[in-house]
This record gives C-alpha cells, sequence and structure tokens, in this order.
C-alpha cells in the first residue's frame, strides 16, 4: 500500500466533522474496552446523528486503536499534549484541537474507490459527499511527473471500480492510501508493433479499422465497425430542445465512454500496439451546411472527451495513442497513406 500526503489548498471546513468523528472514536474505543462487540458498539453510536458511513468508519476506527494498545493504557492526543496542558503550557481550547486526528474514511472498490468522495484525481481535485446536498470540494495542489501519471492510472481504476482508495483528512492535509501494484496489473500483454487500430471520428460516427502490416509494408484489414451515434446528437430544430437537456448530455457522455472502453477490449483482443487518431484542431465556425449542422459540429460533438479517454485508456494498458494527418486515420487512410506516413511520420515499426 502506498500513501500520499498532500496539502489542500482551498478552504476547506470541516472542524465540526473532526469534533464528531473524535468523539466516535473514543466512544467506540472504550466500549470495545468493555467487551463489548463491534454489532453492539454500532448499536450504541445510534446516538450520534450523521453519515452512516461515517460513523462507521469512526467505529472501525476505534476498534483498530483498542486491537492496537490492547495492553496500554490510550491517552488519545498524546501524552506529551496532555503534559503541556497540565503545565498551562497550552490553553484548554488548543489542547482540544492538537488531540483531534484525521477523519478517516475507508475506501470501497464497488463504491468508485470511497463512497463518500467523488474522484477527479486527474483535475487535480476531490468531492467529499456527507449528504445529497452537503458536498464539498477539495482542491489539490499541482501534480507534476510522476505523481501525475500516477494519480491518471489511479483515476482510471477507480473508474473502472477496480481500486479501492482510502482518504484521511483534516482541514489543511489529505492523505489517499491505495494499492500501487494495481498500476501495473491492467497492462495489455503482447501487443504486436506492426498492428494499428485507426480510428476516424466526426460527430455522427465513429469508424475504426484493424490494419496488420509485414515488413515488406504489406498490409491486410482484420476487423473493421462503425458506431452509429446519430441518435445521440441534434438533426432538427424539433429535437433541439431534449438535445438542450441535463439527460440527454449525460446520456451522450455516457455512451461515448463506453465506445472508448470497447474500444480498448480491441485493442487488447486484437493485440494492436498503437492507436491512431485524427490530429485536428477544432474550432467553432460555420461549415456551410446550416445552422443546426453547426450546432452539432461546434457544441454538441463531444471530440475531446473522446480522445482525452482514448489517452487515458493507453497509458493505463500499455498501449499507444498517435495523432496523425486525418487522412491517414480513416479506413482509406489506413489502406492507401500507410507508406506516406512512414515517411512523414515514422514507421509504426519500432
Amino acid at each position: 500500500m502506498k500513501t500520499i500526503k498532500l496539502k489542500i489548498m482551498n478552504e476547506f471546513d470541516c472542524a465540526e466533522e473532526l469534533r464528531l468523528f473524535n468523539s466516535i472514536v473514543r466512544f467506540s474505543y472504550n466500549r470495545f474496552k468493555e467487551g463489548l462487540k463491534e454489532k453492539e458498539v454500532r448499536a450504541c453510536c445510534k446516538v450520534f446523528s450523521g453519515n452512516s458511513w461515517f460513523v462507521q468508519c469512526a467505529i472501525k476506527e476505534g476498534k483498530a486503536v483498542y486491537e492496537r494498545f490492547k495492553q496500554e493504557k490510550v491517552v488519545f492526543g498524546g501524552r506529551s499534549n496532555l503534559n503541556k496542558y497540565l503545565k498551562n503550557k497550552i490553553t484548554k481550547e488548543e489542547y482540544k484541537q492538537r488531540r483531534l486526528a484525521p477523519i478517516t474514511i475507508q475506501g470501497e472498490a464497488c463504491k468508485s474507490g470511497n463512497r463518500l468522495f467523488n474522484f477527479k484525481l486527474d483535475e487535480e481535485r476531490l468531492e467529499l459527499k456527507l449528504s445529497r446536498n452537503d458536498h464539498r470540494e477539495i482542491r489539490l495542489p499541482k501534480l507534476r511527473g510522476n505523481l501525475k501519471k500516477e494519480f491518471s492510472l489511479l483515476q482510471e481504476l477507480i473508474e473502472q471500480k477496480k481500486a479501492t482508495v482510502t482518504v484521511k483528512f483534516n482541514s489543511e492535509y489529505i492523505w489517499l492510501t491505495y494499492d500501487e501494484s494495481l498500476l501495473d496489473l491492467n497492462k495489455y500483454r503482447d501487443l504486436k508493433e506492426n498492428r494499428v487500430l485507426g480510428i476516424d471520428l466526426n460527430p455522427n460516427y465513429i469508424g475504426l479499422s484493424v490494419i496488420e502490416f509485414n515488413s515488406k509494408d504489406e498490409f491486410k484489414v482484420l476487423f473493421k465497425k462503425v458506431y452509429d451515434l446519430t441518435g445521440l446528437n441534434v438533426t432538427s430544430k424539433k429535437s433541439s430542445a431534449d438535445a438542450a437537456s441535463k439527460y440527454l448530455t449525460n446520456k451522450r457522455h455516457f455512451e461515448l465512454i463506453e465506445v472508448c472502453y470497447e474500444i480498448s477490449r480491441l485493442m487488447d483482443y486484437w493485440k494492436c500496439k498503437k492507436l491512431a487518431l485524427e490530429d485536428l484542431s477544432m474550432k467553432s465556425s460555420d461549415k456551410g451546411n446550416g445552422p443546426w449542422y453547426n450546432r452539432m459540429c461546434n457544441n454538441v460533438w463531444n471530440r475531446d472527451l473522446v480522445v482525452n479517454k482514448l489517452k487515458m485508456l493507453g497509458a493505463v494498458h500499455g498501449f499507444e495513442v498517435v495523432q496523425v494527418n486525418p487522412a491517414y486515420s480513416s479506413f482509406v487512410g489506413n489502406l492507401a497513406w500507410r507508406r506516406l506516413f512512414n515517411t512523414r511520420h515514422g514507421s509504426f515499426f519500432s
């Protein structure tokens, strides 16, 4: 297991939650010391209000303290802190504040890493969910180098419900604990350098083909497929009101992510080492085919979502995402412009 400590960059108030969590920990510890079982302690803790999983995690923390120090007398906050208070070196308020341990919320893979948090590690933020209406953002510092890459991989595993993240926090710092070995277990094996999956993107369709080349630059098409997205896009004035709704936007987002996951599985099934994407710089403009076509291309098309998701999946599973001239990534481009791609952009072969 690996633990990363990070400073919270935004103003984050959790004073009341810290007080409540520590109260439950101390209460639970004393009940365990009296010989009660965990089920009985949970029944006793019904006197505490708040999120049920929050309370359960505090009980588990109290049990962990009891199990660790069965034969010793526990002084919450430490003996040094208590001695300073008894010698009037710190005030009563300072003593109470110093004895507060960070809140620890245990993770669950089936709950997208942790049931009390929404993780957006690739955006350097988290969201604490204490209730349906009480959501609090936690901003992380700017991540660099290996940690940024590692958090991107972890975020993908969280979304696939394959990673557990235990979160410990107070008003100043946050600790993330996860199994770093999981970041290597999802690499695709035995990928072939001479196999390429090319993707042709447009608002209504995603076309792909799997091409295999030999050392003489001769090719054969192994597989091809088209995803029809027309039902998710605006094609007429009548449907514009529905398209603007949050429901359709969320559905479009979900379906595109699912397409990305299927493309990733195809990379593994066909053992493709490289995925070729169009290198497009899309700007809002008049396409010359009417306002509804302009809206579909300029506002509705989630091209960046698809590209960024495929890049993240490539980082997780170990295949390479290459952005090339649009002519080279389509069905025809894979076949007709293979030799030109080798000349201008370097061969697919290592």
